[in-house]
Parts: structure tokens; sequence; C-alpha cells
């Protein structure tokens, strides 16, 4: 029952934005229904760039640019966007070092990755431009949060990084999110 309301709900937003005119795109149905079985989806996916640590007054997050194995959809490109890497150490860091996320963000350019997290239709960023930057694609879905990231045998856990600060409007208790391994 809650899955046919998630899909419902998605292909009216979809519906509401194309009844618009301004914008159109595509996500293949077969995605759609996949992606509402649950809240958290799995793909295989290329990192093709990836943004500078956006501060925290802008998003507090590193965007990570790519092209998802199998994904059909118009505009084809992904964003994935771990939370709060504005404030949160470096995996294993004892202290904040920015440059330790930079670093780690052009150490996946061009790698295969396992990613993990919250699909969102976002079609602000269907056509960035005539040379988008690899950090962002044309796209119409995100992976916002991402919560795990895998490369090669070397996994990545964001979920701790999800919650939202003291200093934002709204919720500030650290909100677990389960997915599978």
């Amino acid at each position: 029952m809650i899955r046919n309301k998630v899909m419902i709900g998605l292909l009216l937003c979809v519906a509401r934005l194309v009844a618009q005119g301004d914008k159109t795109f595509s996500i293949p149905v077969a995605n759609l229904k996949e992606w509402s079985s649950s809240v958290v989806v799995t793909m295989n996916a290329t990192i093709l760039g990836n943004s500078g640590v956006h501060a925290q007054d802008a998003d507090c997050e590193m965007h990570f640019g790519a092209s998802v194995e199998g994904n059909k959809g118009d505009p084809d490109g992904f964003v994935f966007e771990p939370m709060n890497v504005c404030i949160e150490n470096f995996f294993g860091s004892p202290k904040y070092v920015k440059s330790q996320w930079t670093n780690f963000g052009k150490s996946l350019a061009n790698k295969s990755v396992r990613a993990t997290g919250v699909p969102r239709i976002w079609p602000e960023h269907l056509d960035t431009g005539d040379n988008p930057p690899p950090s962002n694609p044309h796209h119409a879905v995100e992976i916002h949060p991402l919560a795990t990231m895998r490369v090669g045998s070397k996994p990545y856990d964001f979920t701790k990084f999800i919650y939202a600060p003291e200093a934002y409007e709204g919720a500030s208790a650290r909100i677990p999110l389960s997915h599978p391994h």
C-alpha cells in the first residue's frame, strides 16, 4: 500500500512538472518501481568529478557527479550528496581537515563505486549549460543523502553524517538511517 502511494506521488510530481511546460525529463518507470519499494536504493556508478566542500550556510555538502550503470533516463547524469562534510571529520581523522575531503573527492574521479542512499527527483539541474562541471552533470535524480559508498573493497559510511546541525532551523537530533550492507 505504501509502495503504491509513493509511486503515485512520484508520478504526480513528474506529471505536474511536465504540465508546467518549462522543463521536461524522463525517468524509466522500471527505476521508479524499483525505488518505490524502499526509501534507500543501491546502484553501481562511475564518479565523473566532485565539487569542493560547500560552506555550512550553502548546504555543507560535497557533490559527486556520476554516471549510473544501466540508467537510461534523460538527462542521464546523477549527483551523490553526502551531508555535513563541512563539519564532520574525514573517516578516521581525529580533527576536521577540509583538504582531506577535497583530496578524497579528487581520488574518486573515473572510479567505479557502489552507492547507497535516498533517491530524489530534483529537476532544477536538467540543463546545467553547455559544459557542465563533472560534479554537476545534467541530471534529474540525486542520491541525497548518500548513505554509503564502496570503492573497490573500501567502504565509506556516511550514515552518521545524516542529521540537522544545531545551527539549522528545525530538527537538531541525529536521525539514524538503516540501510542494507
